[in-house]
């Protein structure tokens, strides 16, 4: 019997679970991240995730595929697609986000 290769509900729940383990295992990691998006955000009103790992590289320990966590929740909000700037990714499109209207908000308060 073949795997099934292309099984959408399952790729989902495996990357879902695959994010739980990160923000489970680093939080602290995930905290930095997740501030640094934020004054990204708030300095340029966008951020990526290239702009994250410009200033904050990714322990050797942990898979890249998890760094989307940072963005995971509902401060952000994605507005788009830009190439990704970094060599490795080979120009990949890679989601651009904005704070989304409440944390603007609070930000604002």
């Amino acid at each position: 019997m073949t795997a099934d290769l292309f099984d959408f509900a399952e790729a989902r729940a495996e990357r879902d679970k695959a994010l739980r383990h990160f923000e489970d295992s680093q939080p602290s990691f995930l905290a930095q991240a997740r501030a640094l998006a934020i004054t990204i955000a708030q300095r340029d009103g966008r951020v990526t995730i290239d702009d994250v790992r410009a200033r904050l590289p990714l322990p050797e320990d942990i898979n890249p595929n998890v760094f989307g966590a940072v963005f995971k929740g509902k401060l952000f909000e994605p507005i788009g697609y830009v190439p990704s700037q970094r060599k490795a990714a080979h120009a990949r499109a890679i989601r651009v986000y904005r704070l989304a209207s409440s944390a603007r908000s609070a930000s604002h308060a």
